[in-house]
């Protein structure tokens, strides 16, 4: 019944480790997203 209870905690906790490391990549991935869109309406613009 232990290992049962650590294997379910273990894999819980490599899920909640595995979302957070997703929506911190997804976040970025937009920043970086939203910054090259903003420099090139930048640029357009100064044209």
């Amino acid at each position: 019944m232990m290992t049962e209870t650590a294997t379910m905690f273990d894999l819980t906790n490599a899920a909640t480790t595995g979302a957070m490391a997703f929506a911190y990549m997804a976040t970025l991935a937009l920043a970086i997203v939203i910054v090259t869109v903003t420099t090139q309406a930048i640029v357009k613009a100064k044209r």
